[in-house]
């Protein structure tokens, strides 16, 4: 294992990012050099970055030139990061709505493109520039080295079910260029516990990553079944894509014997902040510039809006983008010396877990990949959709899209669920004009009302 991660840093890697036309290493240098950069010289790196872009935007982006000329705005009007509020903020109904004036892949030889995980019903595509993509993944990278985790270190992930397979060309990829290896726990089951324990022997010494309802999950069947994790060597756990609660973390701390670490992004910007080992969610404010707003509806105590704006993807510009997530501003310094600003994402309801008549659990990030794979199986024609659970064996699907697409897109549905949950639940199908946000002002994907939301106690 040593060795193929050896040769991923050294020489697979380095001519994968080649043939791309990407910068990650050179960029992380950068990113690492600049590791004492102190909050003011860090404000000064993004006003140059972001006075960059508005010319850019000015010259190159349709719906940003009108913008910007309708407010009688230059690069030169940008004197301090607070002068983006004389700009509006960018919702995702606007951003669907103006993509083809946002969105310009065309000027660009190489684009990215990135599927949302449809957390919110409403997955969409947005694409970035190689520029946008090396940075995304430079700030990746200089977080996980925080860890001791290298370019090419082993990762499982251990993610989601997927309606397509990866092709052959992506798993040599993940393979040989990554060395990413992903497995599916969405059914939380005894059979899946018993395949999971034999996955993890097989990358023994691996960094596991992945949703925290999967692996909290299997972390408790292994408990229940008396399997010890903690022999497996796993050099860390990453938690993505969900709320990571603190017990959640203690257990999993504890049954692992390694750190556990939590991670935040979006696909439409990339990683926003990243666990350091003094316990610090930093913001990677090299990419990024986060505004904190009140939230459209009362939240919880020191609850603000995130918005941000992309410093660098010049393929689909971000201006004041409003992420939907509620986070706390965290303004007091880091035990590791990091002049990186600090959020806490420890705002929002623990994701609904999905129950089944035969007593299995799933994740309920198993629908936002019915979302983000439909774009796959029947192309952008769902623009808003949410899956609420009335009953054990019973589904209702709310979806948002053109009459003449209702048939194709039911059909959609009803043969993911029957994949998905081998015909132990009833579906219903339905096609509001719009669908609702909830009280805290958020469209949610899943919502369940066959028992109590909120975190366990333990």
């Amino acid at each position: 294992m040593r060795l193929k991660q050896w040769f991923i840093r050294t020489v697979s890697y380095p001519l994968y990012e080649k043939s791309r036309g990407l910068t990650v290493r050179s960029k992380l240098r950068e990113l690492e050099a600049g590791a004492n950069r102190t909050p003011e010289q860090i404000r000064e790196h993004q006003l140059e970055k972001l006075r960059s872009l508005i010319a850019d935007c000015g010259a190159r982006t349709p719906y940003y030139r009108e913008l910007l000329k309708r407010n009688g705005l230059t690069a030169g009007s940008f004197r301090s990061q607070d002068d983006l509020s004389r700009l509006p903020v960018l919702t995702k109904s606007l951003l669907r709505e103006n993509k083809e004036a946002i969105s310009v892949p065309g000027l660009f030889r190489r684009t990215y493109c990135h599927q949302s995980s449809g957390s919110t019903g409403e997955p969409k595509v947005l694409c970035a520039d190689t520029e946008a993509e090396s940075h995304r993944m430079a700030a990746l990278f200089r977080s996980r080295r925080w860890w001791g985790w290298d370019i090419g270190a082993p990762v499982l992930e251990i993610w989601g079910t997927y309606h397509l397979r990866p092709s052959l060309k992506r798993t040599l990829r993940m393979s040989w260029i990554e060395n990413r290896f992903r497995h599916s726990v969405m059914r939380l089951t005894d059979a899946t516990a018993a395949e999971t324990w034999d996955v993890l022997r097989k990358h023994r010494g691996a960094y596991v990553r992945g949703y925290v309802t999967s692996i909290f999950g299997i972390a408790r069947l292994f408990e229940e079944s008396g399997r010890n994790p903690a022999e497996l060597g796993i050099r860390a756990v990453c938690t993505t894509s969900e709320r990571l609660y603190e017990y959640q973390r203690r257990f999993l701390e504890s049954a692992f014997g390694c750190p556990v670490i939590d991670e935040y992004g979006a696909s439409e910007v990339g990683i926003i902040a990243f666990q350091c080992p003094s316990g610090g969610m930093h913001l990677m404010e090299e990419n990024l510039i986060a505004e904190f707003a009140d939230p459209p509806r009362p939240g919880p105590a020191d609850a603000k809006s995130l918005i941000l704006t992309d410093l660098n993807n010049r393929a689909t510009p971000l201006l004041r983008y409003e992420v939907g997530d509620l986070v706390r501003p965290d303004p007091e310094p880091c035990a590791c010396g990091s002049g990186l600003a600090r959020i806490r994402v420890d705002i929002g309801r623990e994701s609904d877990v999905v129950y089944l008549p035969d007593g299995s659990r799933v994740s309920p990030v198993l629908f936002c990949h019915m979302g983000q794979y439909s774009f796959y199986e029947i192309g952008r024609k769902i623009r808003q959709y949410r899956i609420i659970q009335k009953s054990l064996d019973r589904f209702d699907v709310e979806a948002v899209c053109n009459p003449d697409d209702q048939s194709e897109v039911e059909a959609y549905f009803r043969k993911a669920f029957e994949e998905d949950f081998d015909g132990l639940v009833r579906l219903d199908v339905r096609f509001p004009d719009s669908i609702p946000p909830d009280a805290s002002g958020k469209h949610r994907a899943f919502v369940s009302e066959i028992h109590p939301a909120g975190p366990e106690s333990g």
